[in-house]
């Protein structure tokens, strides 16, 4: 089997000096063969003579450096690491410790010439009965050679997926991943066609790392007949599938070619793909709780009983499922993400698996699949909206005209969702909508487009006079029926950067420099919520009079929209500034007050008479009944 390798008997020295090999066929005599890797070599018959029966020993004088080669512990590893699940048996001499119970020798007696001279008369007769005296013994120890079975260990994907049971493939996963949890879920399966090859892929229940440390992990054994060829291969598995753990048999792929040129071996490739496939097979049945059980169907031989009750385990068996599935969203759903934006030939497959929380529950996962079931015939977009948590996104103003009029939004909360929506684009022919984007247009009856027109119309003047106060800051001023409690809202241009995407770029590594891409210092567009009365009161005021403190008005209101809306303020401290004058207006303070200090003044000192305490009559003149005393 080594020698298929392609380096074969030779590796001997890499770390032997000289090897020397013995062998006795059955019909001829020993002999022994010796060289120390130079272009020589001695063979002859064994002056010792024939002292095998038959077979081949082979001794490695090792180098100086080699010796921890004879640590019987290194041997042994080396043996179960690449040698683990070969059909030869490999043995290795041990020695260990033995203790043992021994008799120990009886002590010599002096023995009385006139005790030899008794007759028979006075022998000493023993009864038949007689219990004869416990030898005494000690305790020894000993060291004991004996051939120990090394790889005991059997390649549990050569049998037949009917004969293994779920206790073995638990097992085996355990054995091979030093994991303690039991999988999630597995698959094992024989690969046809242009490579031939045997598989067992398992799911673990808990995620190793986080994303960015899995990208260089990898679970998964290359075996070539049961001989580890690498545990270290990086194209067995994509990089958003790096947590599948797994084994990998073939008799196909060549032995004598170095690792980078298996890499590029049409034959891995193929692998690959196939090993893809039935990955995602696996999670999709997961997703949708599909199981052997779950097509049991009732027959007209069964009881109304016996029909209830397989309804009733095919229910508990889905629930069972769907709560497995949650949990594999909750370890690995950022995975399947990474898939969508990186492996563009599955994108369709990985979209199915995604789950994401919605303005109709924020505690249920729902598929995209799901919301198409429940969205309004005439809908032909999928809404969506990125931020930092659900709660967060739920309570934007941006959502709060679709959610009143009966449309669901998706809540995605992790930074790599907004990424995956940009190059899913849409699903099932049905659009991928950013409600946060400038491109993002309201649904509208006809009416209500009509009342638009009027609207517009009406607040022009305050519309142009706001887009003059933002001009550094706005692009578009829109009257729109996206808001109803919020006043204003503030969204991205259609090519600039969401609240999301802007947060995530400037906490990255240089986010500071992050001003020079596209998107970033794009300007806003600003929505105004016709109804609102802070609105009706800035248009009444441009109309009739603008002071400073309906300018003022009008920033604070553009500052505290940015914020509702999921953008940070640029310029605190001027936000702050304004707030306080504000604030001082409401409360009747002048806006040139300063801040002064002044004197405090002391308090008149109060004094009280303490009184005296009189043994027989109490404290002071207090008067008390005698019958009331207590005794202390």
């Amino acid at each position: 089997m080594i020698g298929q390798f392609g380096v074969g008997f030779y590796s001997y020295f890499l770390v032997a000096n000289k090897v020397t090999v013995i062998s006795k066929h059955n019909d001829d005599d020993q002999h022994v063969w010796e060289s120390q890797a130079g272009s020589t070599f001695h063979l002859s018959k064994d002056p010792r003579g024939n002292t095998m029966r038959r077979g081949t020993k082979v001794i490695l004088h090792l180098k100086q450096d080699a010796h921890e080669y004879t640590d019987i512990l290194k041997i042994e590893s080396l043996v179960k690491r690449y040698s683990e699940f070969m059909t030869f048996p490999i043995y290795l001499l041990k020695t260990k410790e033995v203790t043992k119970e021994v008799e120990t020798e009886a002590e010599e007696k002096f023995v009385d010439e006139t005790d030899k001279e008794k007759t028979d008369d006075e022998l000493e007769i023993k009864d038949e009965d007689e219990t004869p005296a416990t030898p005494k013994t000690k305790t020894i120890t000993e060291n004991v050679q004996e051939w120990e079975h090394v790889n005991e260990a059997k390649a549990l994907w050569l049998r037949s997926k009917e004969e293994i049971e779920d206790v073995e493939y638990k097992n085996f996963y355990k054995s091979f991943t030093k994991d303690y949890d039991e999988p999630l879920d597995w698959i094992h399966f024989k690969g046809e066609g242009d490579v031939d090859f045997t598989s067992v892929l398992y799911i673990p229940k808990k995620a190793e790392n986080n994303l960015e440390d899995n990208k260089k992990a990898n679970n998964m054994k290359l075996y070539v007949r049961r001989v580890l060829i690498s545990d270290n291969f990086e194209d067995m598995m994509p990089r958003y599938l790096s947590f599948v753990r797994g084994i990998v048999d073939s008799d196909d792929i060549p032995l004598n070619v170095n690792r980078e040129q298996l890499q590029q071996l049409k034959l891995m490739k193929v692998i690959q793909r196939r090993l893809v496939r039935k990955v995602l097979e696996m999670v999709r049945k997961m997703s949708v709780a599909e199981s052997d059980e779950s097509s049991e169907e009732a027959t007209e031989d069964m009881t109304e009983d016996e029909k209830e009750a397989l309804e009733k385990k095919k229910a508990d068996k889905k629930k069972e499922l769907t709560a497995r599935y949650v949990k594999f969203w909750e370890a690995f759903g950022k995975n399947i993400k990474l898939g969508i934006i990186e492996d563009a030939g599955n994108r369709n497959k990985l979209a199915k698996l995604c789950r994401w929380y919605s303005t109709n529950d924020r505690d249920t996962l729902i598929s995209f699949d799901d919301y198409i079931d429940r969205a309004k015939k005439a809908q032909d977009s999928i809404y969506f909206l990125s931020g930092e948590d659900t709660v967060t996104i739920q309570s934007s103003p941006l959502i709060q005209g679709l959610v009143k009029k009966g449309y669901e939004v998706l809540l995605l909360d992790d930074p790599i969702d907004e990424y995956t929506m940009q190059h899913l684009s849409e699903y099932e022919k049905k659009k991928l909508v950013n409600v946060g984007k400038g491109d993002f247009k309201f649904p509208e009856s006809e009416e209500d487009m009509t009342q638009i027109k009027k609207l517009k119309k009406m607040y022009q003047p305050l519309t142009e006079w706001l887009k003059n106060q933002y001009k550094d800051k706005v692009d578009t001023i829109n009257v729109s029926m996206k808001l109803v409690e919020d006043p204003m809202a503030v969204i991205s241009s259609e090519h600039g950067f969401s609240a999301s995407m802007e947060k995530i770029n400037k906490a990255q590594a240089f986010g500071s420099k992050q001003q020079n891409m596209p998107g970033s210092g794009m300007k806003k567009v600003v929505e105004i919520n016709p109804y609102h009365p802070f609105i009706r009161e800035l248009l009444e005021r441009v109309k009739s009079e603008i002071d400073q403190e309906t300018e003022e008005a009008a920033k604070l209101l553009y500052d505290v929209a940015l914020m509702s809306s999921g953008f940070e303020i640029p310029d605190s401290a001027d936000f702050s500034g304004r707030f306080y004058r504000v604030m001082s207006d409401a409360m009747g303070i002048p806006r040139d007050s300063k801040v002064e200090e002044f004197e405090i003044e002391d308090d008149e000192p109060t004094t009280t008479e303490t009184p005296e305490y009189n043994e027989d009559e109490g404290m002071g003149n207090e008067n008390t009944d005698s019958s009331e005393n207590i005794d202390l």
